[in-house]
């Protein structure tokens, strides 16, 4: 069984994976490629200083909005 996602529900999904991601991210865990942080100031359009635990509650913030 397998679930699709559309419109709405795959934004608000990305967006949970991107918070999911900063956490990791704060925690220590690295990845390949673009950090979800950098991925997160560029989708928001916010200056390269800014803390990750404002991106956290800006994330929480948009995804409140699709509830």
């Amino acid at each position: 069984m397998s679930t699709v996602l559309t419109g709405n529900a795959l934004s608000r999904f990305q967006l949970c994976a991107l918070k999911s991601a900063v956490k990791l991210e704060d925690k220590g865990m690295k990845r390949h490629g673009k950090s979800a942080t950098m991925i997160v100031k560029q989708m928001f359009n916010l200056p390269v200083g800014t803390p990750r635990s404002q991106l956290i509650e800006r994330l929480e913030q948009e995804i409140k909005e699709f509830v």
